[in-house]
């Protein structure tokens, strides 16, 4: 039997299997959350601070009259800033700074032996104080990861500050005495005293809308007998653009190394307001 006519190319049958279509890897998820990370930002701030530093001897401490001296209270604003750095995603770097100063006067209500320097009840004393702070703080996202379509985050605070303040204390209308040598006593002292501490803590967020933010914060350490420091802090941000405003209500605790001849404790509270720029 003869073979038929060979088919036209159209009609053949294609015996080769279809390629496999290429898959394209997913884009990974957005994260469009109104949050304060991600992205490069500068914040400065102004505190309404509340604070009465105590000045009390230490355990080194041998004079004959206390060393107890209450400073006045004052409720000047106290400048601050905030730098935010981007540090692996999700993540940031906080650098703050603060400070505080302020002098006031008031009396002697006993016997005092401050600085090695004796007043009696009565001596008018114009006290002064400077405060400042630095701190540097890892904010790693610890819930949930991946964040995206989160509202609420977790993070916990990896850090470390110094804080130190320098106190003075001077009886103006003191009458000034010599000593056996013929040099005249000075009525007035000052010392310095710092902390240089790690700062511990955990810290949220919750976004409410793209404009609208909830964060807070708290963090500190401490060892017993020693020194303290602690502070806290609650926010709500509102942002337009590059630009975030925030007002919140801080707290800061600290208490110098009572191991010396004398030692410093305050509680500084009240509410700030602060603008953030964000660098995109």
């Amino acid at each position: 039997m003869q073979p038929g006519p060979p088919q036209p190319a159209s009609q053949q049958q294609q015996t080769s299997a279809p390629k496999p279509t290429a898959k394209v890897p997913a884009a990974p998820a957005d994260d469009s959350e109104n949050t304060g990370d991600g992205a490069l930002s500068i914040e400065p701030w102004g505190w309404l601070s509340t604070s009465k530093p105590l000045l009390r001897g230490g355990f080194l401490d041998t004079n004959t009259y206390p060393s107890t001296v209450q400073f006045p209270d004052r409720r000047p604003i106290s400048p601050g800033v905030l730098l935010n750095i981007p540090a692996g995603r999700f993540n940031t770097l906080r650098i703050s700074y603060f400070q505080t100063q302020r002098s006031a006067n008031t009396t002697a209500n006993q016997n005092l032996t401050v600085y090695s320097v004796n007043y009696v009840p009565g001596d008018l004393l114009a006290t002064g104080y400077k405060l400042r702070n630095v701190k540097a703080v890892w904010d790693y996202l610890s819930f949930p990861f991946p964040p995206a379509g989160h509202k609420f985050r977790l993070k916990t605070l990896w850090g470390v500050q110094y804080t130190t303040i320098r106190t003075t204390i001077d009886a103006p209308l003191k009458t000034v005495v010599n000593d056996s040598s013929g040099n005249p006593i000075s009525n007035s002292g000052a010392a310095t005293r710092s902390i240089i501490f790690p700062s511990l803590g955990l810290g949220f967020e919750h976004s409410v809308s793209r404009f609208f933010r909830l964060e807070g914060e708290a963090s500190g350490f401490a060892i017993p007998y020693h020194a303290v420091i602690w502070d806290a802090e609650g926010s709500a941000a509102i942002r337009a653009h590059h630009l975030e405003f925030l007002l919140g209500y801080k707290t800061f605790h600290f208490k110098t190394s009572p191991k010396q001849a004398d030692y410093v404790s305050s509680n500084m509270y009240g509410p700030y307001v602060g603008i953030r720029w964000y660098w995109k």
